[in-house]
């Protein structure tokens, strides 16, 4: 082969590189950011416990949707998934006409940004609730939130 075939064999090779180059980078995106709350709108959902925290009794509980300012947003209606941890001694409920249904897991509904639901403890223990929005327009964000149940600290001085 002569040097003239293989400059232009070269140039040949460059120029497919670059077409190709071309078409994967059109190809290619970046990936999207995850979507950003609107301030105006519910972006967290807190949970209101009671204090202190009783063995062996029906605790009611409240959990909100509030926006930026940490405001109630009453314009959010959005399903939520409350879950404890599966070895917790304690247990989430819903009042019924018919009585409360307790489980780990429970699927309830804030109404006009509030819902309220139950937490029975039947041991001293630290108990991790975790809330979702099951619907996710407009996104919100999770809540995990850690519950002392029964007693208080034994301090010993001595």
């Amino acid at each position: 082969m002569s040097r003239l075939d293989i400059e232009e064999l070269t140039k040949t090779a460059l120029a497919l590189i670059l077409v190709l180059c071309t078409f994967v980078f059109a190809f290619y995106q970046y990936p999207a950011p995850p979507p950003r709350p609107n301030l105006d709108q519910a972006t967290s959902l807190v949970i209101l416990p009671p204090r202190p925290f009783h063995l062996n009794k029906q605790e009611n509980m409240t959990l909100f949707g509030v926006d930026g300012d940490d405001i109630v947003n009453r314009s959010r209606n959005d399903a939520v998934e409350l879950r404890l941890s599966e070895k917790s001694n304690a247990s989430l409920g819903v009042r019924t006409p018919s009585g409360a249904i307790w489980s780990k897991h429970i699927s309830i509904r804030l109404q006009n940004g509030t819902v309220e639901f139950i937490l029975l403890g039947r041991s001293p223990e630290f108990v991790t609730i975790s809330a979702n929005c099951i619907e996710k327009d407009p996104p919100t964000m999770a809540l995990m939130s850690s519950l002392a149940i029964g007693g208080g600290l034994n301090l010993t001085h001595e």
